[in-house]
């Protein structure tokens, strides 16, 4: 499965997921496991920022 943390932006993510067999991606804050996300859970938070009349995702292009 692959690990990933709470700081990385779901581009930098779903193609990782894409790769595995179960296509999720264990979370991790710091040293705590803190949940599983699926692409589907990423589709759904992206329809409900649409919904709520925004983009509140931060620019992937833009410098950290």
């Amino acid at each position: 499965m692959t690990v990933v943390t709470t700081e990385q932006l779901a581009v930098e993510v779903l193609p990782r997921m894409a790769a595995t067999t179960s296509g999720r991606a264990l979370v991790i804050a710091g040293n705590k496991v803190v949940g599983v996300v699926s692409p589907v859970d990423v589709m759904r938070r992206l329809e409900v920022a649409e919904l709520r009349g925004g983009n509140h995702f931060p620019d992937p292009t833009a410098r950290r």
